[in-house]
């Protein structure tokens, strides 16, 4: 696999916004999206401070959507999943 293919399925290619703090997130900088799992994505967005209401609409975007800055996951976190985005969002927490 090429590096920049590697790099799109753990990086934003595009400065993007955080959906919780609004921190700008650069260009190659990790990122993490909520789980796909309808369950979790209800724990994460708990964890992280969210409504229900909130969840499932902000100005006409779901936040469910956005990403997520690293900020908010500790290091514990991405050492024990072992730097693997897919693992953290499909089995870690906030």
């Amino acid at each position: 696999m090429a590096d920049s293919e590697a790099d799109t399925n753990y990086h934003t290619r595009n400065t993007c916004q955080c959906v919780v703090c609004d921190r700008t997130i650069e260009t190659g900088e990790m990122f993490l999206n909520f789980p796909d799992d309808l369950d979790r994505r209800r724990i994460w967005g708990n964890l992280l401070g969210f409504r229900y209401q909130e969840m499932l609409r902000v100005k006409s975007r779901m936040v469910t959507i956005g990403a997520i800055c690293t900020d908010h996951f500790a290091e514990e976190c991405f050492r024990m999943y072992n730097f693997n985005k897919a693992a953290i969002e499909a089995l870690g927490v906030p």
